[in-house]
C-alpha cells in the first residue's frame, strides 16, 4: 500500500482536484484500494480539501534526483558515488546500512517520508510526508581516519549549518553533539552511525521545512521550521526543497571529504562559534546517574566539556538538558 500511496501523492501533488474514477485508472487499482491509499496519506500527514474529486489542502513540493543534483557543486558530484529519492521508507539511515558499504565514494538517499524515522537515543524523528528533509549520506572511510570520528557529529553540524546561512538564515546554533536550534526551538536533527565492517558511516539529516503545526502535536520539545524563520538576502520566501536538499547534501559531501583527510580541526572553531550550551548550566544524564555543570564547549576531539564543583568533566555520550536557574 506504500507505494500505491506514493503513486497517488504524486498524481495529487500540483494540487489540482482528480476524480476518484480517473485516479483509479492511472494508478490501475479498484476504488476500495484507492480509498485505502487515500488513508495512508493522511496518516502520513497529508490533508484532503475534497474526497472526490479528490484534492489536496496544500500542493507538494516533492523531490526531484536531478533538481537535487542541480544544486551540487562540483567537487561534491565527484564524491557521489549515487543519489536516489524513494517516496515512503522506513528509514534512511536503515536502508543505507542495509545496503552495506559504499564502493569508493558516498551514497545519499533522500525520502518523502519516513514510517521509522530514528534519532538519538533511539527517539522517533516525526516528519509529515513532503514537508522537510529526510537523507542519509553512506561515507566510507580509511581505518587511520576512526582515529579522530568521535568528531563525526559535530562536523556534520557545521556542514548543515553552512547550508542554511548560504541560503540567507542568520542565528542558527548547535547543540552538542546533534542539534540545530534558533531561538525558536529546533529546525534539525542528525544521527551518526559507525559500522564496523569497512570501516564506514552512515549520516543522517533530519529537518523541518515547511510544517503543518496541528501535525506536531505529539512533539515534546519547542520546534520549528524554516517556513517560521526570516530569510536574508533579496528573497525572504522559504527556498524551494528541492533547493535546499541540494545545497545540504553538497555541503555534508564536501565536509566529509575534508574530514576524512584533515580531522575536526577545520571545523572547530565554527562549531565553537555557533556552540548553543557554552556558558550555560547543563545536566548531563549519563545511564543511571548524571553530571551538573557549566556547558564549558569541547576539546580538541569534540569530546564536551562541563566545568563543576569538582573540575572539568570530559563527556563523549549523554543527553544533555539546559537547567533553569
Amino acid at each position: 500500500m506504500n507505494r500505491l500511496a506514493d503513486a497517488l501523492a504524486r498524481l495529487l501533488a500540483s494540487g489540482e482536484p482528480r476524480a476518484q474514477s480517473d485516479l483509479a485508472r492511472s494508478l490501475e487499482c479498484p476504488p476500495n484500494e484507492l480509498a485505502s491509499a487515500m488513508a495512508v496519506l493522511e496518516e502520513w500527514g497529508i490533508g484532503f480539501e475534497s474526497a472526490d474529486p479528490a484534492r489536496l489542502e496544500q500542493p507538494l513540493e516533492l523531490l526531484s534526483t536531478g533538481q537535487v543534483q542541480a544544486e551540487l557543486g562540483p567537487d561534491s558530484r565527484l564524491q557521489i558515488e549515487s543519489l536516489e529519492v524513494v517516496g515512503a521508507i522506513d528509514s534512511t539511515n536503515s536502508e543505507l546500512r542495509r545496503r552495506g558499504i559504499p564502493d569508493t565514494a558516498a551514497r545519499v538517499l533522500l525520502a518523502e517520508y519516513q514510517t521509522a524515522g530514528r534519532g538519538r537515543r533511539g527517539r522517533s524523528w516525526t516528519a509529515p510526508y513532503g514537508s522537510g528533509l529526510c537523507l542519509s549520506v553512506a561515507w566510507p572511510f580509511r581505518s587511520r581516519d576512526l582515529e579522530h570520528f568521535n568528531g563525526a557529529s559535530l562536523v556534520l553540524g557545521v556542514a548543515v549549518r553552512r547550508a542554511l546561512t548560504e541560503l540567507g538564515y542568520g542565528g542558527i546554533m548547535l547543540k552538542w553533539p546533534n542539534d540545530l536550534l534558533c531561538d525558536k526551538g529546533k529546525l534539525a536533527g542528525m544521527l551518526v552511525e559507525l559500522e564496523a565492517d569497512g570501516p564506514w558511516a552512515v549520516f543522517g539529516v533530519g529537518m523541518n521545512w515547511r510544517v503543518d503545526s496541528d501535525l506536531m502535536a505529539a512533539v515534546d520539545q519547542p520546534w520549528v521550521d524554516l517556513n517560521r524563520l526570516t530569510r536574508g538576502g533579496s528573497d525572504p520566501a522559504v527556498p524551494s526543497r528541492n533547493q535546499l536538499a541540494g545545497r545540504v547534501v553538497h555541503h555534508v559531501v564536501a565536509a566529509l571529504g575534508r574530514f576524512s583527510h584533515e580531522g575536526l580541526t577545520p571545523f572547530l572553531e565554527e562549531w565553537r562559534q555557533a556552540d548553543a550550551l557554552l556558558g550555560r548550566e547543563v545536566r548531563v544524564e549519563l545511564g543511571e546517574g548524571a553530571v551538573l555543570g557549566t556547558a564549558a564547549g569541547v576539546d580538541e576531539d569534540g569530546t564536551f566539556l562541563v566545568a563543576t564543583a569538582d573540575g572539568l568533566s570530559r563527556i563523549s555520550g549523554g543527553e544533555v538538558k539546559v537547567r533553569s536557574v
